[in-house]
């Protein structure tokens, strides 16, 4: 076994970083191609989302599971942690309910509001690699990521509550009787 020992510029040994020295559970290391990839994502999302609820058309509804299909790829992409296991289910339960042609709204707002609660914990977690296992994401990235996922709440509404109680039944019209409608025709004579 080498010494380390770098106080005193002895002769050390290159520290390297592989995907081994970043499996600390509470980390997801991400180079800054994928970080790119995410931003490039998140703007395109914020669109579809918005033109989704604006407008939930066949179009509009293919746009946006296209977006998500590229989202599961995007995390497959990355090393597993509970955040990215937890994003992935969420990710796949949206794009089943997007499968249909008609999916349900209220469901949808719901797993979108979930999706974004598990996007937070994510973007916490998320360390740029090869620089070291410990290198944050620097505070601008971190600030544009939280930006877009406030743009994407903003564009989601929240899910629609039960139906209110019928209201009273309202004041009788005062406006002036019709005319007295046509005679109607004889009826049969009994037998």
């Amino acid at each position: 076994m080498s010494n380390n020992n770098c106080f005193g510029h002895n002769n050390c040994n290159p520290i390297v970083f592989s995907a081994d020295c970043c499996k600390n559970p509470q980390s997801v290391p991400i180079t800054r191609e994928q970080l790119s990839q995410l931003i490039t994502l998140l703007n395109s999302l914020v669109s579809a989302i918005s033109a989704f609820f604006a407008n939930p058309s066949n179009a509009n509804r293919l746009a946006l599971l296209d977006l998500f299909n590229q989202f599961l790829i995007f995390l497959n992409s990355l090393l597993p942690s509970p955040e990215v296991n937890f994003l992935k289910q969420l990710t796949q339960s949206i794009i089943v309910l997007l499968q249909s042609p008609a999916p349900n709204l209220g469901q949808l707002s719901t797993l979108l509001q979930q999706f974004y609660s598990a996007l937070a914990q994510f973007f916490f977690a998320l360390d740029l690699i090869p620089i070291s296992c410990n290198s944050n994401v620097d505070s601008a990235t971190l600030q544009l990521l939280f930006n877009l996922l406030i743009q994407l709440i903003n564009a989601t509404p929240g899910a629609t509550g039960p139906t209110g109680p019928t209201g009273p039944t309202g004041p009788t019209g005062g406006g002036a009787t019709g005319a007295t409608g046509a005679t109607g025709a004889t009826g049969a004579t009994g037998a």
